[in-house]
């Protein structure tokens, strides 16, 4: 997880498989957190007071971690055009 995992505050406890669900998909890239709650089958509320209770930020706040974490990888480890990075780091022209 990288600069995820050190922003995941005091987690002792594997997470409920719904926000794992999520988290997973936030992290495979451009994902619309609210229909992340959706596919659960909660609402965006819901989704977020779960996320902030387990994981320690509401998914929007994930998300822009884990998009960043995507970009700082791509950047590193190759010599992609910049105008490349923000879209295979997984930004969309919808905010998440």
């Amino acid at each position: 997880m990288g600069v995820a995992a050190s922003l995941i505050r005091g987690v002792t406890e594997p997470p409920s498989p719904e926000i794992a669900w999520a988290w997973q998909r936030l992290q495979n890239g451009a994902v619309v957190v609210g229909e992340l709650a959706e596919d659960v089958g909660w609402s965006e509320r819901r989704s977020r007071e779960r996320f902030r209770a387990e994981i320690g930020l509401a998914p929007k706040q994930a998300a822009r971690v884990l998009r960043f974490e995507r970009a700082t990888m791509l950047l590193c480890r190759s010599e992609m055009p910049w105008r490349s990075w923000r879209w295979r780091a997984g930004s969309t022209t919808r905010r998440t």
